[in-house]
């Protein structure tokens, strides 16, 4: 009777052994496959108050804020999951953010190419992209923000910009103003 017990007991902690590692295999499996490739981006860009700002991107959030300094900078991160690390890398490759500096205007640009005949995107699952662009302008400046999916955040008087899948934060509304 004793050796039953004891056989059940072992079986017990054999069963439970089992499900804990096939706990820890799911788990890291899961992990794996939400890895990501990040990109950073850092610019500064001279400029003089009462300039231009343009910012036109496919996805992720705008946030604009004023310094006392004449210079325009600029952060941008991005956050891309594909399959794997190589389509990631790809993606990042063909679809580079673009600074333009021109007197003082400072534009960034960073829109999708369209892939040819891909009428609908068969097999994306898990694709993602996340991003967001932080600048610091001077305390008079002019802003055109546009983003096809994100919020854009900016000082009250900042007024020119359109979010199709974001927003405007609270005080800023879309019409045309200085910073």
């Amino acid at each position: 009777m004793q050796r039953a017990g004891i056989a059940q007991k072992q079986m017990k902690n054999s069963v439970s052994t089992i499900m804990k590692l096939t706990s820890i295999l799911l788990l890291l499996t899961s992990c794996a496959a939400l890895a990501a490739t990040e990109e950073q981006l850092n610019k500064n860009f001279n400029v003089t108050s009462g300039g231009s700002l343009v910012v036109d991107v496919d996805f992720g959030s705008i946030d604009v804020t004023t310094s006392a300094t004449d210079e325009v900078s600029v952060d941008v991160w991005r956050k891309v999951t594909r399959k794997d690390k190589a389509d990631e890398e790809h993606f990042l490759r063909e679809n580079p953010v673009q600074f333009l500096h021109e007197g003082d205007t400072v534009t960034v640009r960073c829109r999708q190419k369209q892939e040819k005949n891909r009428w609908f995107n068969w097999g994306s699952t898990g694709n993602r992209a996340e991003g967001k662009v932080t600048i610091r302008v001077p305390a008079r400046f002019n802003a055109s923000l546009d983003t096809s999916g994100g919020a854009i955040t900016a000082p009250t008087a900042s007024r020119d910009g359109s979010s199709a899948a974001g927003s405007w934060k609270p005080g800023v509304k879309p019409s045309s103003a200085n910073v």
